[in-house]
């Protein structure tokens, strides 16, 4: 038989201890130009539209870096905080949303770590509900036959016709459904 005489240590590999797992740290913002956001639509192409900490709506630009093969940690989604760059040097046109790079991608893990950063707005952390993606300025109220228009019932009330008015008809027979009537 053949003895090995070089080859790629892979016994001495096996008999190393595993190294514990380390709890990540929480980069935090150092500069002024770094802002927490929470990204909100995944466009393509390396973009995003996050919203940031200042509550602007800003399009995130995603670097080389955190895209491709082997980005398990750092994969961005919907819902996910990151840290965003500024982008005070450019100069843009009045209609065109303010651009930003991003600089770090927060797991779920860290959350609470957020929350308890100073100056950390907490509406646009995860779960919380954002203002600006509600469905209009009704509301509707179930245990009245009210519907709200502008937010507060001092503003506007306009009456409904009960749904139970609808459903029972004094007219309507024993026997089934009239469909004429309706």
């Amino acid at each position: 038989m053949v003895k090995n005489k070089g080859g790629g240590k892979h016994k001495h590999r096996k008999k190393n201890p595993k190294v514990p797992a380390v709890a990540p740290r929480l980069r935090a913002a150092k500069a002024d130009d770094e802002i927490y956001a929470k990204v909100r639509t995944m466009y393509g192409n390396g973009m995003a539209e996050v919203i940031c900490n200042d509550m602007v709506v800003r399009l995130l630009i995603i670097r080389k870096k955190f895209t491709g093969r082997n980005r398990r940690d750092n994969s961005v989604s919907i819902d996910t905080m990151v840290l965003a760059g500024l982008r005070t040097w450019e100069v843009r046109a009045a209609k065109k949303k303010q651009k930003a790079d991003l600089l770090c991608v927060y797991s779920g893990v860290t959350r609470e770590d957020l929350e308890k950063l100073p100056g950390m707005n907490p509406r646009i952390l995860p779960g919380a509900s954002d203002m600006s993606q509600s469905k209009g300025p009704y509301e509707f109220s179930h245990e009245t036959d009210h519907m709200v228009v502008g937010g507060s019932a001092a503003e506007t009330n306009i009456k409904l016709p009960a749904l139970t008015s609808i459903l029972t008809d004094d007219n309507a027979d024993d026997e089934g459904i009239d469909f004429d009537d309706i």
